[in-house]
């Protein structure tokens, strides 16, 4: 896979923000919601993103509503090249798991499954955001 990413002069991370967008059905999506789909910091987030934006693949988009608020959209120029290389990647991965019997593909899926819930729940620990709270009072 990175060596595809490279041939489109991308690295892991920036194709990760490409997919994240590329895959959201809620459409522009902030940078702190992007980041913890990474599992990255918000520094970190905004070199990608930076980045990605220097070579017109995505653009911050701010709400007319609220002026704070920044969002991140694929351009169409992006958009295109997400496809070109989604589409490339669900391929070979799809031929590497031909190397799999299909209860070895269960476990696997229920293996990285409970890994990635518990980095999830690792990394929200004592950290509760509005949404959380909101949660937590309509539960009491």
């Amino acid at each position: 896979m990175n060596s595809d990413l490279r041939q489109y002069g991308l690295t892991a991370p920036q194709y990760a923000v490409l997919r994240t967008l590329g895959l959201s059905s809620e459409g522009p999506l902030s940078m702190s919601v992007i980041g913890k789909e990474m599992f990255v910091t918000f520094a970190n987030i905004t070199t990608i993103v930076d980045n990605l934006e220097k070579r017109y693949y995505v653009r911050r988009v701010r709400n007319q509503k609220d002026r704070r608020v920044i969002k991140v959209e694929l351009t169409t120029h992006g958009s295109r090249l997400f496809q070109r290389i989604f589409s490339s990647h669900k391929k070979q991965v799809a031929k590497l798991m031909e190397a799999l019997s299909e209860p070895e593909l269960r476990a696997l899926i229920a293996y990285t499954t409970r890994i990635r819930n518990t980095i999830t729940s690792a990394s929200s620990i004592g950290k509760k955001t509005s949404h959380d709270r909101i949660k937590i009072k309509k539960q009491s």
